[in-house]
């Protein structure tokens, strides 16, 4: 029986993929690398220091510092995000159910632990998890399975009896590495590049608020296979 469930933040919680891109387009444009949607989805799931790693490894630039290209972009997608940033449909519905049923319910997110509170409390949803975890926390960011693995264990629930709601490709390879099981909703990256690897998700949905009854009990199957 599933006793918790654990939910990836961008992507999944909040709408932030399109403002995600539009940091990135902007403040690399800065230094001189011009972006477009299809290349940001190279680096979809990553934590933004990964992420700023594999553009300067590809496409180097001089003058300014990876660390001042962080600073920049967290201070711009915060004030996007400040101004923009919506709940993503379904989100409180299933925070609901699962509140209903007495599942436990935790955050595991590669974002900064000061940014994920900062979106919890725009959302006024952070009273529903028991466990919010950073991957700052960890050595290894997912597709590491780490920042799953502390929150179960946080949530004192073993990983195979945890359900993790993943977006990414990179956070999907992360719950199933962790041996949890894996409800995929995939990100529209993920779908226009037609990425087989949403496969080893055990169960895909278009979105959340195709959470239902349904889903919870086929769910439940698969622990006892």
């Amino acid at each position: 029986m599933i006793q918790a469930v654990i939910f990836d933040m961008d992507g999944i919680i909040i709408d932030s993929e399109p403002l995600w891109d539009r940091t990135y387009m902007h403040v690399l444009k800065l230094v001189g690398l011009n972006l477009t949607e299809d290349m940001c989805r190279k680096a979809t799931g990553y934590s933004v220091k990964k992420n700023i790693d594999y553009w300067y490894q590809n496409y180097p630039w001089k003058y300014v510092s990876k660390k001042q290209v962080e600073e920049t972009i967290w201070e711009y997608i915060t004030l996007l995000v400040n101004k923009e940033g919506k709940l993503k449909e379904g989100v409180k519905d299933t925070l609901e159910f699962l509140k209903k049923h007495h599942i436990k319910i935790g955050l595991a997110s590669t974002s900064p632990i000061s940014f994920i509170h900062f979106i919890l409390d725009k959302l006024d949803i952070k009273e529903y998890f028991e466990v919010i975890h950073s991957g700052e926390f960890e050595e290894y960011h997912k597709p590491h399975p780490a920042v799953y693995l502390t929150t179960a264990k946080r949530l004192n629930v073993k990983p195979r009896e945890c359900l993790a709601i993943e977006d990414s490709i990179p956070g999907i390879i992360s719950a199933k590495a962790a041996n949890m099981i894996c409800v995929a909703i995939p990100s529209q990256k993920i779908v226009n590049a037609k990425d087989k690897r949403i496969a080893i998700a055990d169960i895909i949905l278009p979105c959340l608020s195709e959470f239902d009854n349904q889903t919870w009990n086929q769910i439940g199957k698969y622990l006892q296979n």
